[in-house]
C-alpha cells in the first residue's frame, strides 16, 4: 500500500508539475530553458555553439559509460513526458536508435504504425499529432520521419499554437529524414564521429563524400554541420546521374568551403590530394527514374570501393556510412568489415549517444549548463559550459591526436569566400522607408531605401525551383 501511494503521489506531482510549468513560462514568471521544446527540422535550428554543446555533452556521456559512472544524471527520468516515434519511411537504426534513447530516460515510448493508423482513413498527420499531445499529462517528444519536405517545420508552427490553446507543455518535433531534404540528427553523429576520430581538432577537416549525393538527405546536411570547422574541403565523388544538387554546392561555396568534382574512386584516387575521412552514402534506386536505373551497374562501379584501392589510401584513413548496405551491391564491400578502415560501426552506435542527449536536452534535462558565446558567425572555441568532468584543456584544438593536417591545404585552388558564414541576413526597415506608390504587383517587386523586396518569388513551386531562381538574383553589397 505505501509503495503504490508513493507511485501515486509521484505521478500525480509530475503533473501538477508540468501544468505549473506551463502556466510559469505563459506567465513570464520562470526563465525558459534553453532547449526543452524546441524544434529540430534542420541543421541549423541548432547554433553553433548549441550544436557543439551537442557533441561535449555527448562526449560527458560516453566519457562516463566507458568509466562506470552513474549514469543517473543523464535521464530525465519523467513517466508523464512521452516520445513518439512516427516513421512513414522504414527505418532501422533511427527508428531503433531514438527508441532505445527514450528508454534509457525512462519516458513513455510509443512506436507509432503508421501503415494502420488511421492515416489510411485519410486523416492528416496535424490531426493525429493534436491528439497524441492529449494523451500524456507531460511533454509529447516527436520523432518524424516522412516522404514529404518540412513536415516537421509545419508541425512545429501548427502545433505549438495548439499547445498553447489547450495549456499542454510544448511539444518538440525532431526530423528523422523528410524526402530529400535533411536529416539532422544523422548529421549530428556524423559529426560526432569525425570529431572523435580527429581528436576533437576542429581547425580544418578534408572529407570525402561518395555515393548517391543527389538523393542522399545525409550529405545534404552535411552543407551546414561541417560549419564545426574553421576550414572545410570537400571532394565530392559521384557520377553526374548521382551529382550533388546544384543548390547545395553552391550553398557550401558560399561558406566558403572547398569544393572539388571527381566521377568515380579511380578518378578521385588518381591525384595526390586524397582525404582520409570518406562518407559513403548508398544508391536510392527506390527514388531514382528508369533512365538512371538502366545505368545502375555502372554507378554502383564507380563508387564502389576496391582491393586495389586500399594501397592508394593515405596511412589512417576511415570510412563511414549512415547503413544500410544493400547485401547484393554494397559499396562498402564485407570483406572491409573487420578491417582498420571500418568508422562506421562505431559511427551507428554514435547515433544511440547522441539521440540521448537530444531527447534530453528537448525534453528539459540538459542545458542549463549552457552558455552561448552569442556570436553567431563565429566557431566556438570552448566546449562554453560552467563545468566539466575533463581536467585541463578542452578547447576543440586540443585532444590526444592534435591537428592531423595543416592550417592550408593545397588543392588547386582557394575558395570564393574564405571567412563567409551565411548568405542571408536580416536587416530592419522602418515603415517610411517602403514605396507602396511603386509597388509592381505582378512582379511582386518593392522599392525600398537600401535594396528591393522581391515578393512571392517562385510562390507554390519545388524547393528545388525557388532555390534556383534565387541564385539568379543578383547580389550586390
Amino acid at each position: 500500500w505505501f509503495n503504490g501511494s508513493s507511485l501515486c503521489s509521484r505521478q500525480c506531482g509530475a503533473k501538477l508539475m508540468a501544468r505549473d510549468q506551463v502556466k510559469r513560462e505563459q506567465s513570464g514568471v520562470v526563465k525558459k530553458h534553453p532547449f526543452q521544446g524546441r524544434t529540430i527540422a534542420i541543421v541549423n535550428d541548432l547554433s553553433l555553439d548549441e550544436q557543439w554543446y551537442v557533441y561535449h555533452k555527448t562526449r560527458e556521456l560516453k566519457e562516463a559509460i566507458r568509466t562506470g559512472e552513474n549514469l543517473d544524471q543523464f535521464r530525465l527520468q519523467n513517466r508523464e513526458a512521452a516520445v513518439y516515434t512516427i516513421f512513414m519511411e522504414d527505418s532501422t537504426r533511427t527508428k531503433e536508435s531514438f527508441r532505445n534513447a527514450a528508454e534509457f530516460h525512462g519516458l513513455k515510448v510509443n512506436v507509432f504504425d503508421a501503415k494502420t493508423s488511421s492515416f489510411q482513413k485519410n486523416e492528416t498527420i496535424t490531426d493525429t499529432i493534436k491528439m497524441l499531445c492529449g494523451y500524456s499529462t507531460g511533454q509529447s517528444l516527436f520523432v518524424v520521419r516522412s516522404k514529404v519536405e518540412g513536415v516537421c517545420r509545419w508541425l512545429e508552427e501548427a502545433i505549438t499554437k495548439y499547445c498553447k490553446q489547450r495549456g499542454f507543455p510544448r511539444a518538440s518535433f525532431i526530423n528523422a529524414g523528410d524526402g530529400r531534404h535533411e536529416h539532422p540528427s544523422q548529421e549530428m553523429l556524423d559529426e560526432f564521429s569525425f570529431l572523435e576520430t580527429k581528436g576533437w581538432d576542429t581547425s580544418s577537416i578534408h572529407v570525402a563524400l561518395l555515393g548517391d549525393l543527389f538523393h542522399g538527405r545525409t550529405v545534404h546536411s552535411k552543407v551546414d554541420g561541417l560549419r564545426i570547422y574553421r576550414k572545410v574541403f570537400v571532394d565530392l565523388v559521384a557520377p553526374a546521374e548521382l551529382a550533388l544538387p546544384k543548390m547545395y554546392e553552391d550553398r557550401m561555396v558560399a561558406r566558403g568551403y572547398v569544393v572539388r568534382r571527381f566521377a568515380s574512386i579511380d578518378e578521385y584516387l588518381a591525384q595526390d590530394k586524397v582525404a582520409k575521412i570518406w562518407y559513403f552514402t548508398r544508391l536510392q534506386l527506390e527514388r531514382m527514374g528508369d533512365k538512371v536505373l538502366d545505368k545502375s551497374m555502372e554507378l554502383r562501379t564507380a563508387v564502389t570501393m576496391r582491393r586495389d584501392f586500399v594501397p592508394l589510401l593515405p596511412e589512417g584513413t576511415k570510412f563511414f556510412h549512415p547503413l544500410p548496405r544493400d547485401a547484393r551491391y554494397p559499396t562498402l564491400p564485407f570483406w572491409l568489415d573487420g578491417t582498420e578502415l571500418n568508422g562506421w560501426d562505431q559511427q551507428s552506435q554514435n547515433g544511440y549517444f547522441t539521440r540521448i542527449v537530444l531527447l534530453g536536452m528537448l525534453g528539459g534535462h540538459f542545458g542549463d549548463d549552457f552558455r552561448s558565446s552569442g556570436k553567431e558567425g563565429t566557431l566556438p572555441t570552448s566546449p562554453l559550459l560552467l563545468k566539466s568532468p575533463f581536467t585541463g584543456d578542452f578547447s576543440p584544438t586540443s585532444g590526444p591526436l592534435g591537428a592531423d593536417m595543416p592550417d592550408d591545404l593545397d588543392l588547386g585552388y582557394s575558395p570564393a569566400f574564405l571567412a563567409a558564414t551565411d548568405f542571408i541576413k536580416e536587416v530592419a526597415m522602418a515603415p517610411t522607408e517602403s514605396c507602396p506608390d511603386k509597388v509592381s504587383e505582378e512582379v511582386g517587386l518593392v522599392p525600398i531605401a537600401n535594396g528591393i523586396i522581391i515578393d512571392n518569388l517562385a510562390s507554390g513551386q519545388s524547393i528545388e525551383q525557388v532555390w534556383s531562381l534565387m541564385y539568379m538574383v543578383p547580389v550586390h553589397q
